[in-house]
C-alpha cells in the first residue's frame, strides 16, 4: 500500500500512449489507403477508409480532450 502512494501518478498521455500510437498509425494507414483507392476509382474502399480515418480521428480527439 505504501509503495502505491509513493509512486507518482501516471499522466493521461503516459496511460494512453499505446492507444495514441495505435490510433495515429491507423489514421495514417486509412488516409493513405483511402487516397490510393480513390485514385484507382474504387469508391467503396475509399469511403470505408475515410470512415475509419474519421472514427479514429474522433476517438483521438475525444480522448485528448476528455476531462479526468
Amino acid at each position: 500500500m505504501r509503495d502505491r502512494q509513493r509512486r507518482p501518478r501516471r499522466s493521461v498521455f503516459e496511460a494512453g500512449r499505446d492507444f495514441w500510437a495505435g490510433a495515429i498509425v491507423m489514421m495514417v494507414l486509412a488516409a493513405v489507403f483511402g487516397v490510393d483507392q480513390f485514385n484507382r476509382g474504387n469508391l467503396l474502399l475509399a469511403s470505408l477508409a475515410a470512415a475509419a480515418f474519421t472514427f479514429f480521428g474522433w476517438r483521438l480527439f475525444v480522448t485528448a480532450t476528455k476531462r479526468r
